[in-house]
């Protein structure tokens, strides 16, 4: 994984609730921000080397993001 991919993994593993683009870019450097394509391929890289575990990225598709141990969540099947 490259540097984007482990910030963005530490800043979703780190908060206490779901982080939005915004709020991620909020971390970096103004003057050169990632891009919002850099950030899709760093979450795919995050996606990658979890697909083996039970940690997945929540939220994609609401605009806020957050890494969940999913068998934290398995109470609820």
């Amino acid at each position: 994984m490259d540097n984007l991919s482990l910030i963005i993994e530490a800043l979703l593993f780190s908060s206490s609730r779901p982080l939005s683009e915004k709020e991620i870019l909020s971390a970096f450097d103004l003057r050169s921000p990632p891009t919002s394509n850099e950030i899709k391929e760093a979450l795919k890289s995050i996606e990658e080397k979890y697909s083996e575990n039970s940690i997945e990225i929540f939220g994609k598709n609401y605009g806020k993001l957050n890494l969940k141990n999913t068998l934290e969540l398995s109470w609820k099947l």
